[in-house]
C-alpha cells in the first residue's frame, strides 16, 4: 500500500529477509545447536550492512530520483502534502486493510502450497536427489554436503515452517555440531528463497538482487566462522601444549 520504487522495495526487502521472525526463528536455531544471542546480533549486522551495500551501488532510477527530490523539499510543500493527506485516512486506511489481507491469504495459499509440495517432493525421493545435485553449490558456500537436505528444507519452508524438520534431522544424529553451527550462520540471512523471495518480489522488489546480496553475505558468514573456528582451535592447541 506504501508508494515505493523497485530500488527501495529491494534494499527494504533485504533488511526484512535477513531479520525477520525473528523471536520464532531464534528459538527454533537455539533448538538446533546455534547461539541464540548470536543469531540476533548477525542477522540484524547483516541486514544495515547489505541494505548499506546495495544503497550504494544500485543505480537510481527516475521515479527514486524524483522520490529523494519529494523529500529534501520545502517545508511549506511538505506541510501542504500533510494537509492534503489527512482528509483521505479513512480512504487510505481502507486502502491499506484490504492490501493486507490481500498478501495474507496470498502468503496462507503459499505456505500450504509449499508444505504439500514438499511431502510429494520428499515421498517420491526428489528431495535426496536434488541434494545431491546440490552438493558443489554447497561446498562453495563453505557447507559439508551432507547439510544439503537441511539447506533444502531451510530453503524452501524457511526456519519457522521447515523448524520440524530441521530438528528432527538433528535429533537422528545425522550432522555434527559443527555442520549444525556452520548451516545456522548460512541460514540465518538466506533462508525461504522460495516463499518469502517471492512475495517480497510480488510487489516490486528485484529478486535476484535479493537472493544474490543475502547469497553473498552468507558466504562471507560461513567462511569467517570457519577461520574463527580454525583460529580458536589452533590457540587451544598451543594453550594445551604450553600447560603440558
Amino acid at each position: 500500500s506504501m508508494d515505493l520504487t523497485a530500488r527501495a522495495i529491494t534494499i527494504l526487502g533485504v533488511m526484512s529477509l535477513c531479520s525477520h521472525n525473528m523471536i520464532t526463528e531464534t528459538a527454533v536455531q537455539g533448538k538446533t545447536g546455534a547461539n541464540p544471542v548470536r543469531v540476533v546480533i548477525t542477522r540484524t549486522l547483516a541486514g544495515f550492512v547489505l541494505a548499506f551495500v546495495l544503497n550504494l551501488i544500485l543505480p537510481l532510477s527516475q521515479s527514486d530520483i524524483a522520490m529523494l527530490g519529494g523529500a529534501v523539499g520545502e517545508s511549506e510543500a511538505a506541510v501542504a502534502a500533510v494537509a492534503a493527506v489527512q482528509p483521505l485516512f479513512k480512504e487510505l486506511a481502507v486502502e491499506w486493510c484490504y492490501s493486507t489481507l490481500s498478501i495474507l491469504v496470498k502468503m496462507t495459499l503459499l505456505i500450504y502450497s509449499l508444505a504439500i509440495l514438499q511431502r510429494i517432493l520428499s515421498e517420491f525421493g526428489v528431495i535426496r536427489w536434488v541434494s545431491k545435485f546440490l552438493k558443489p553449490l554447497l561446498l562453495l558456500f563453505g557447507l559439508p554436503a551432507r547439510c544439503s537436505f537441511l539447506w533444502i528444507i531451510a530453503n524452501i519452508l524457511g526456519i519457522a515452517y521447515g523448524g520440524a524438520v530441521m530438528m528432527e534431522e538433528v535429533r537422528a544424529g545425522k550432522l555434527s555440531l559443527r555442520d549444525i553451527k556452520l548451516v545456522n550462520q548460512h541460514i540465518g540471512i538466506s533462508h525461504s528463497n522460495l516463499e518469502d523471495l517471492t512475495l517480497v518480489a510480488s510487489i516490486g522488489g528485484i529478486w535476484w538482487v535479493m537472493l544474490l546480496s543475502r547469497w553473498a553475505g552468507s558466504f562471507i558468514l560461513v567462511w569467517g566462522y570457519r577461520a574463527e573456528m580454525a583460529i580458536r582451535k589452533k590457540l587451544l592447541t598451543l594453550q594445551t601444549k604450553t600447560t603440558l
